[in-house]
């Protein structure tokens, strides 16, 4: 039987500080950073999509204005793909937002898969409910795995924000590894 291609889409500034930090933990046939800060470096087998509106950027505007690039690059990837973002209220969620939907209208929604951490309560109900959102955006279609902070923090005697984003990061390289 053939192995099936893995590919892993890295959106907004925490995923991109993520996979600095747990890139060799991660086996995927091609990375793909998505972002709204200039292009950093980044290993091998690793493409960067910078959007340019990075000033006034949002997830509102990523929303809306999926770079042509990425829609390219979702149409000719073969095999699974993989989209891992911070949500709240910045370009994670607009990114993976736009990516869910967008792969809605391709004729293959079943090789998306998604890996996300929710944001910590403090962070404001905006930033919650941003993240809630997009997760329940796409619950119908496509397989997710959500954490949210505040339940690491909860549930798991996390003593500070700092150790319950450490214990997040541990679970979303598990989920990248399995799925």
């Amino acid at each position: 039987m053939e192995k099936r291609e893995r590919h892993l889409i890295v959106c907004g500034r925490y995923a991109d500080a993520f996979l600095s930090s747990y890139r060799n933990e991660l086996s995927f046939d091609s990375c793909i950073v998505v972002n709204d800060l200039f292009e950093g470096i980044y290993p091998q087998n690793t493409e960067f999509i910078y959007f340019k509106e990075y000033k006034h950027f949002s997830s509102l505007i990523a929303r809306r204005k999926m770079p042509e690039i990425l829609k390219e690059v979702l149409k000719t990837l073969r095999g699974d793909i993989i989209c891992f973002a911070a949500l709240g209220h910045g370009s994670g969620t607009g990114i993976y937002r736009a990516i869910g939907n967008f792969f809605r209208t391709l004729n293959e929604p079943e090789r998306l898969k998604f890996v996300s951490i929710r944001p910590w309560e403090t962070e404001g109900d905006y930033a919650v409910s941003q993240a809630n959102e997009a997760v329940l955006e796409h619950t119908d279609m496509f397989i997710q795995m959500s954490l949210s902070i505040s339940k690491v923090k909860q549930y798991m005697n996390a003593r500070n924000i700092e150790e319950a984003y450490q214990v997040a990061d541990k679970w979303a390289v598990k989920m990248l590894q399995v799925l």
